[in-house]
């Protein structure tokens, strides 16, 4: 194992010495948190032959040579368009970015969030389903949630303004097609990003997303706001729930996201 890693280490290094394409300048990032949208919004981003990617690549932003290690990522998985413009890979734990390099911060940055009353009990039924205990109980999800939302929120105030931008689900999904034209703006995409995923696009493989929802549609359907049925909840998951909506307050607070 470590000389399969140190391996990997030494090729993608050499790849972003040899390509300089393969650098964090030329990289998209979506730092977000689990079920906050983010398998759509790869969907569409990933659908352009300008951007290279598939989705969560799970890998620790901690070098400045690791955009060569997310393009090796990409060629093992048969996923890496050389010509590509953009590397793609999104961030929705806080190991992946935890302890980044300065180069990290010249990315362009789509930071991504949902209310947590429909995020953490989402991470809780899609963690059942999968029947890990990982993140299956409100309160794990809560922690999650909350840590997750704390680190965003310092992310943030470390990239330049015109390297990053904010998208809320809710927003997004109210009015696709409006929210993807300002991201376009944002991210100076140029034709500007399109409401469809290309068919062999949508996520499909674990660990990239819900596989549960993955393929059911072919594009970011809207959906008006919803009103959320009242959780049953014991004291603790209660206040777990509070410290959660206190690190989303403050994150919407710092963004005006």
């Amino acid at each position: 194992m470590e000389i399969r890693e140190a391996f990997k280490g030494v090729a993608g290094r050499g790849l972003s010495i040899i390509l300089p394409a393969c650098s964090y300048e030329n990289c998209i990032f979506l730092i977000g948190h689990m079920r906050c949208g983010s398998t759509a919004l790869s969907n569409i981003l990933c659908s352009r032959g300008d951007i290279s990617g598939y989705g969560e690549a799970h890998i620790s932003y901690t070098q400045e040579t690791t955009p060569g290690l997310l393009a090796l990522n990409q060629a093992k998985k048969r996923r890496w368009t050389f010509k590509a413009q953009f590397l793609y890979d999104k961030l929705l734990h806080n190991h992946l970015d935890d302890n980044p390099p300065p180069d990290f911060f010249s990315a362009r940055a789509i930071f991504m969030v949902r209310r947590p009353e429909e995020s953490i009990p989402s991470i809780v039924r899609l963690f059942q389903k999968i029947r890990s205990n990982e993140y299956g109980s409100f309160l794990k999800a809560c922690a999650y949630y909350e840590a997750r939302l704390e680190q965003m929120r310092d992310l943030w105030l470390h990239f330049g303004s015109d390297r990053k931008t904010c998208i809320n689900f809710e927003d997004l999904v109210a009015a696709p097609e409006e929210k993807l034209k300002r991201l376009s703006y944002a991210l100076e995409l140029s034709p500007p990003l399109k409401n469809q995923y290309a068919p062999d696009d949508v996520v499909k493989e674990p660990g990239v997303g819900d596989p549960f929802e993955a393929t059911k549609h072919s594009k970011i359907v809207a959906r008006k706001a919803q009103h959320m049925k009242a959780l049953k909840l014991s004291d603790k998951e209660r206040k777990a729930l509070a410290r959660a909506s206190d690190a989303y307050d403050r994150f919407i607070a710092e963004t005006a996201c």
